[in-house]
């Protein structure tokens, strides 16, 4: 596959071809790459391993960075007959098979991951995402104020728990602001 996208792309000089050694990419530095993409690939390895992967993107993504990824989107007819298909075939164990998944799955799984997800759902889910700033310590903290973030919940009770978390106030105005703000 390298090959093949080597030969659709030469003559470009800022491109390079990395292989995958299990679920890191060992030859790349950190915050090194400024755009990686992933069309439809993560699909065919189990989630947990596609889950290392974008950490392992994060990780080389510069700050500045765009990653953009497609998945199966469970929740179109297309997808969803084709899931049907796999579970009446018994095709649980078959390598070629996609794991296909919903928009919230994914927002929340590019999210743990540390990245800021735009996403766009039709027959398949569009992910256009920038790294989050914070370290690592903050990034589960994040992930479980989203919740109150997105819902608009954040209401006397979760104010509470807001202020019993360690830099919550700033990471509450980070996400609003990350969600209002547009990944170009």
């Amino acid at each position: 596959m390298l090959e093949m996208a080597a030969e659709r792309m030469r003559g470009r000089a800022n491109i390079k071809y990395v292989l995958c050694l299990d679920t890191v990419f060992p030859d790349v530095p950190s915050a090194s790459v400024d755009f990686a993409y992933s069309l439809l690939t993560l699909q065919h390895v189990e989630r947990e391993d596609a889950f290392l992967l974008l950490e392992e993107l994060r990780r080389v993504i510069k700050p500045a960075g765009v990653v953009v990824l497609t998945f199966p989107n469970l929740l179109h007819d297309f997808y969803l007959d084709s899931f049907r298909e796999y579970a009446h075939r018994g095709a649980a164990e078959e390598g070629d098979r996609a794991r296909i998944y919903t928009p919230q799955e994914v927002r929340r799984l590019v999210r743990a991951a540390g990245f800021i997800p735009r996403l766009k759902a039709s027959h398949e889910i569009r992910v256009v995402a920038k790294p989050m700033l914070f370290d690592e310590g903050y990034w589960r903290e994040l992930v479980s104020l989203e919740l109150f973030v997105d819902r608009r919940a954040i209401n006397p009770c979760a104010h509470r728990f807001v202020r019993k978390v360690p830099g919550a106030r700033r990471a509450v105005r980070f996400l609003r602001a990350a969600r209002t703000r547009r990944v170009s």
